[in-house]
Order: structure tokens, then C-alpha cells, then sequence
């Protein structure tokens, strides 16, 4: 039995449905699909800079950082590069020179005594370290001395910063010199204010000392206990503060190791909240809010100018990432089994062994104490192959240059290579502009005229001047070499002259001697045409210009022939002064929109045939009916 005519309208309808659907789909993923590129996420190649492993620690001094036995436990970098760290077991402040190899800051000698070379020095314990961004100056924490040290950079002398020796915390309001401290683990100094911050383990406290050298407590009561959440953080318990930063906002945040936990203290408020961690140790995953992650026993962290923290989870034997944006925790290194392995691949894929404390450059790498393996390592951060990395809010995007996809036929003018977010290297060196266009003039910034008005024939040479008035044009080339072109126009007879390896002077006026092949015996106007070339390319970089005015040639000085002047040439349009010497290709957004129009049409077309049989079903239905009724 067929299908009704209700039933075929039905069918067709919903035929035309599914099809105009098909196409709207395909709409949305051409113009999706290439408007947005895959994301890709950041990840990190781990290295080892420093530390061969083993049970031997210490090293002489100028010995390769690769085959020196250590034990870090923090690290910092300076702007230079040079690496300082402080050595737990040997119990010293060493530095790795940009040679690679490890002097002696401080430690090693017998004396605690103050103004004497820092070598001779003895460090009951040492774990924080940083240094001066301008004088060099070292400082660090001499745990068991109950002392902040500082190493002159110039000097080398040692002299105590902060602290008397005293095992206790008091002198708040009052020079840091005369307070005493009780382990003071780990230190931040902020550069711009010259202040420093101190946790103090066994005081519970975190301690500020200003630039004027006054010390005093920001946080902690002295009790070992949780503390509160949303009281000031001057009144709040903690359980043993290991390290401590300052946010670009004023901010301080701090960790407690025995409560597993990180937490900040607002500038404006003084109020105390947590960042990250349980206040239970352990691990219960990624790509959650830091809030509900677990952490173990973590020591080390930095803040970034944009919020983003990272962390040393020493109990979990991973680096830990906490998005500003998202708030939530991610691993970047470490798995799940602690060890030594994966160096020169993925981070993520690598065993590090309970990292210590880490230091994060601008430009994104990341130091890391890899406190239980024994070395210092590096993280460098990667991205997907056509993305780049952005080190100031830590993520990938695609590699562009002056707008135009890494991998376009058009990238850098079709004459170079995208190698960076709008940084090209072009193939011919360095004759380009920076995204490799050809530097180009026209004949409105290029003008010619002849310098003699009235030649005498014969003639075998052509003076004629050459004005640019693009000084942009000039500077480019000036001392380099350019294939100059001159047409010379007798009477309708053309003779080409070209002379290669001109040097362009830096200067607005160029004089051009054009030695003719043939020599002109016949009198008549003469008219010129010029055209520049680059020697090293052999590519165009004018267009025609013809000369401003005309010369005539007479004979025996006879009577003068009527001299035109005619403008530049009409037949040849000014171009724009920066122009890119490529093939002319039709933008990927006009074939888009030709191809939208065309499916558009395609679409009303059929919508128009599914009215038009939808109009004739009902017309023979009705016919039929009246026929029905008349039967």
C-alpha cells in the first residue's frame, strides 16, 4: 500500500529538514573550525643542571654542579642566572656560576663570629636563601643559630642580620640585630620594598622586617594548634610555618607542614584564610579546587605577578600548580612513586624525590630542590607544535606573526620562517623588515629628473638625479647594493642601460651616470624610466617611475626642439611605500563568505521547492474532495 499525500508531504518535509540541518551544521564547523585552533596545555621537560646523586655531599670549589655531590634544600636564581642554594648536609651557601661550576658563598670554617671572610664562617643549619637584586648580597637562615646571616657581595664578610642567638622570639618594634628568633626556616625579600619575611618553625610565627631594619610579627600567636579561619591572622595558631611569600598585591602567604596546609593573610584586613590543602596529609587528585586538595608535608612555594602558585609537595613527591584564574590544583612533575627518573621528558612522566622548595623565572623555568634525589633540576616549560608559550599567565597559544598563522604560505611574507609570537627570521638575512616585506618605494616618494636640460650629440652618457622621499627607504639601504634600471626613451626608440651593485648614499639625492650602450647621434627629446632592484634577492623593490622632466639632444648646437615635461607615469599607480614583494593570493575569509552566500542560496532554494510541492499536494487533495462530494 503507498504512502498518503499527507504522509509524502511528511517524508519530504522532514528530508528537507535533515539536509537544511546537514548544512547548517557544516556551516558552524567551517566557520568554528577555523576560526579556533585546538588549545593546547602546558607542559615541562625535565632536566637535571646540578648534583650527581650518592651519599657524598660537598664538593671542591670549581667543581662541575653535574658532578658535584649536594643536598639543596632551597634555591634561588638571579637575574644573570647564577644559582644559589643552600647545602643542607654540608651545611653551607654554595653558588653555580654561569661556567657551570660551584663556589663556596659561606660555611665550611669554624668560627661563628661576625665581620670575618664568610668561608671561615660555621652554620649550625642552614634551609632559606636569597640574595640582594642589586649589591649581590647573600642572605640566608642559620636554623640552629637562631640568626639571619648576610654575606656582603662585594666583600664577602659575614655579619648577622637578624637575631641574637637567643632561642625564643621577642624584640617586636625594635631593630631586628637585638630580637631573637627560634628557627627561622625559610625567607622572601621582596625586592621592590627592600622587606624581608621570615618563618619562624618553632615560634609559630611569621616575622616582617622592614627596610629600616625594625622586626615584627605578622601572624602566629605562639601556639601550636590549627588556626582559625577568618580571624586575624595576628591572633591565629599554626603548626611550624616552613616558608613565605609575598603577593605583588601585599598579600603574605605561608605554609604549615604539620597541617599540610597553605594559607593567606589579606593586606587590607589582616584576616586569615586557606589557599590550598585539607589540614589532612595525603593526595586525593588533581583538577579539583586547591581547596579540597590534600597536600603532604609541603614546604616550598612561589606566587607569580598574576596569581598563579606553585608548589613543592614534599610528602607526595610532586610540584603542584594552582591556577589563579580557576583556583584548581594540578601536578606539572612527579607521579605517584618516588625515585630519579625521566630526565629529557615530560615532567608528568618523571619520579622526582620529596622536592624541597623551588624558584620560577620570568620567562617560566622552574628550579627545583630535589631535595631526596640529591640534584637540582629544571623544568622548561613546552607546548604543542604551532603554539607558543606565555609565561605571564602560563598557558599556550598559537604561533602567529603579525597576525598570520606559523604554518599560512603567507607567514612572514612568504620569505621567512614564524619562529615566535610576531618574530620571523627571514631567508635572505636581514633585508626585510621585521615580518620579511620587501622595503618598497613608488613614484611618489621616488622622482627623477634629468640634470643636464640640453645635450649635445653624440652622446654616450645620461646625468639624471634621483630624489627619495622616503627616509625609512634610505636608511634600509644605505650600503647596500641595488640593480638600477634606466630605460631611455629617443623618439620612440627605447635603449635599456642597467647597472648592478649601486650603493644607495643615506642621503635624499642620489646622482646616476647612465653610460648608454650606443651612442646617440640623432637630436630629439629624451624621457626616462627607472626601476630598482635588491642585488641579494634579485626581487623588485620599486615600481616604474618615469622621469619629472625631458632633455633634448640637438646638433652643432642648432635651434632648440620643443621640450616636454610630463608627469609621473599614469600608467603605472603609486603603490603603497611598504609593500610585500609576494604573489597576489585571495584572503581565506573572502572565500568563506562566497562559499556562506552560496550555501545560503542552495538552502532557500529548497525551502522554495518544498513550498511550492506542498502547495500542489494540497491543491489535488482538495480536487479529489470535489470530486468525492459531487460522486
Amino acid at each position: 500500500m503507498g504512502c498518503s499525500s499527507h504522509q509524502q508531504q511528511q517524508k519530504g518535509c522532514h528530508s528537507g529538514k535533515t539536509l537544511a540541518l546537514i548544512l547548517f551544521s557544516l556551516i558552524l564547523l567551517i566557520l568554528f573550525g577555523c576560526t579556533f585552533s585546538t588549545s593546547s596545555t602546558v607542559k615541562y621537560i625535565i632536566t637535571t643542571v646540578a648534583g650527581k646523586g650518592g651519599s657524598v655531599f660537598g664538593c671542591a670549589d670549581g667543581t662541575l654542579a653535574l658532578e658535584c655531590g649536594m643536598k639543596p634544600f632551597d634555591v634561588f636564581v638571579t637575574a644573570t642566572n647564577e644559582i644559589y642554594y643552600s647545602e643542607y648536609a654540608a651545611k653551607r651557601i654554595m653558588k653555580i656560576g654561569q661556567d657551570g661550576r660551584v663556589t663556596t658563598i659561606a660555611g665550611g670554617g669554624n668560627s661563628t663570629a661576625d665581620n670575618i671572610p664568610a668561608v671561615q664562617s660555621v652554620i649550625a643549619w642552614t634551609m632559606g636563601v636569597t640574595v640582594h637584586p642589586t649589591t649581590n648580597d647573600v642572605y640566608f637562615t642559620d636554623v640552629f643559630g637562631h640568626k639571619i646571616r648576610k654575606v656582603s657581595g662585594t666583600t664577602g664578610i659575614i655579619t648577622t642580620f637578624a637575631g641574637t642567638g637567643g632561642e625564643s622570639s621577642s624584640g617586636d618594634g625594635g631593630p631586628a640585630i637585638n630580637a631573637t628568633m627560634n628557627r627561622p626556616f625559610m625567607l622572601y625579600l621582596n625586592h621592590t620594598t627592600m622587606e624581608m619575611f621570615v618563618a619562624e618553625a618553632n615560634s609559630q610565627r611569621i616575622r616582617k622586617i622592614f627596610a629600616n631594619g625594625t622586626i615584627t610579627t605578622i601572624a602566629g600567636n605562639g601556639n601550636f594548634a590549627r588556626g582559625t579561619e577568618g580571624g586575624l591572622a595576628i591572633t591565629s595558631s599554626m603548626k611550624t610555618p616552613s616558608c613565605v611569600r609575598e603577593a605583588p598585591n601585599g598579600d603574605v602567604f605561608y605554609m604549615e607542614i604539620n597541617d599540610s596546609v597553605l594559607r593567606r593573610i589579606n593586606k587590607q584586613t589582616g584576616i586569615l584564610s586557606t589557599v590550598a590543602g585539607t589540614f589532612s596529609i595525603g593526595y586525593n587528585g588533581d583538577g579539583i579546587p586547591a581547596r579540597q586538595a590534600s597536600l603532604s608535608s609541603p614546604y616550598g612555594f612561589v606566587i607569580t605577578d598574576n596569581g598563579d602558585i606553585y608548589i613543592a609537595d614534599m610528602g607526595n613527591s610532586r610540584i603542584r600548580y594552582i591556577d589563579a584564574k580557576s583556583g584548581n590544583i594540578s601536578t606539572i612533575a612527579g607521579i605517584s612513586v618516588s625515585g630519579f627518573s625521566g630526565d629529557g621528558g615530560i615532567a608528568t612522566d618523571a619520579s622526582i624525590d620529596r622536592p624541597s622548595s623551588l624558584f620560577r623565572l620570568p620567562s617560566g623555568h622552574i628550579y627545583i630542590a630535589d631535595f631526596a634525589n640529591n640534584r637540582i633540576r629544571l623544568l622548561t616549560p613546552t607546548c604543542d607544535e604551532g603554539f607558543v608559550y606565555i609565561s605571564q599567565n602560563h598557558s599556550c597559544i598559537p604561533l602567529e606573526c603579525f597576525g598570520i598563522n606559523y604554518n599560512d604560505t603567507n607567514v612572514c611574507s612568504s620569505h621567512g620562517k614564524c619562529i615566535g609570537i610576531d618574530r620571523c627570521t627571514c631567508h635572505e638575512d636581514s633585508i626585510f623588515y621585521q615580518d620579511c616585506s620587501l622595503l618598497f618605494v613608488n613614484s611618489q616618494n621616488m622622482l627623477m629628473t634629468f640634470s643636464d636640460i640640453v645635450l649635445q650629440a653624440p652622446i654616450n652618457s645620461v646625468n639624471i638625479q634621483v630624489r627619495f622621499n622616503h627616509s625609512r627607504f634610505l636608511d634600509f639601504y644605505n650600503g647596500r647594493e641595488i640593480t638600477v634600471k634606466v630605460e631611455i626613451i629617443l623618439n620612440g626608440q627605447t635603449i635599456t642601460v642597467k647597472n648592478q651593485g649601486i650603493n644607495l648614499a643615506n642621503s635624499t639625492v642620489t646622482n646616476l651616470l647612465v653610460t648608454l650602450p650606443t651612442t646617440i647621434s640623432q637630436p630629439g627629446n629624451i624621457s626616462a624610466f627607472i626601476e630598482l632592484w635588491d642585488v641579494r634577492t634579485t626581487m623588485k623593490i620599486s615600481n616604474r617611475t618615469q622621469s619629472l622632466n625631458s632633455s633634448q639632444v640637438v646638433i652643432n648646437n642648432g635651434p632648440p626642439i620643443a621640450v616636454s615635461s610630463p608627469s609621473n607615469n599614469n600608467n603605472n599607480p603609486p603603490i603603497d611605500t611598504v609593500a610585500i614583494a609576494v604573489g597576489i593570493s585571495v584572503p581565506f575569509g573572502i572565500l568563506l563568505i562566497i562559499f556562506m552566500i552560496i550555501l545560503i542560496i542552495l538552502i532557500a532554494i529548497l525551502v522554495l521547492k518544498k513550498k511550492k510541492a506542498k502547495s500542489s499536494s494540497t491543491q489535488h487533495a482538495a480536487t479529489v474532495n470535489d470530486m468525492e462530494m459531487r460522486e
